[in-house]
């Protein structure tokens, strides 16, 4: 079994079917009319948080577009699954899995980065004891 490194190319999330009626059903009671309104509602929630997902993702600056990107990204993954859009789901997922493994990457490289200066600091404040 390979490793799930949170690559969206190797299309994992793919294999899964595009709807499951089985979770709809569940919550509808099988009543046609309730799923049509709950498909509905979901369809027009999970579009605006994938305007919300893109809007972020075009901001400047680092904190906010990450937080709503994935804000907007987690609740497109849950409602998704809590429905049945289960490829929906998988590919939400794939991409808030890659968006954190970047994150720890940089957020790695960083402290890396910070350490080496922060030496470099502390030499320089000791030149000026001496």
């Amino acid at each position: 079994m390979s490793q799930d490194n949170g690559n969206l190319l190797d299309g994992a999330w793919r294999k899964h079917p595009v709807f499951d009626p089985t979770r709809l059903n569940e919550i509808s009671g099988e009543r046609d009319d309730l799923s049509a309104n709950l498909l509905k509602i979901f369809l027009e929630n999970a579009r605006t948080q994938q305007e919300k997902a893109l809007a972020a993702s075009k901001q400047k600056g680092l904190e906010t577009p990450t937080v709503a990107f994935c804000s907007a990204l987690h609740a497109i993954k849950g409602s998704s699954a809590n429905l049945g859009g289960e490829r929906l789901a998988k590919l939400a997922a794939a991409i808030e899995k890659k968006v954190f493994l970047l994150c720890q990457e940089s957020m790695d490289l960083l402290n890396k980065e910070m350490e080496t200066l922060f030496a470099e600091l502390e030499r320089e404040l000791e030149s000026y004891n001496s």
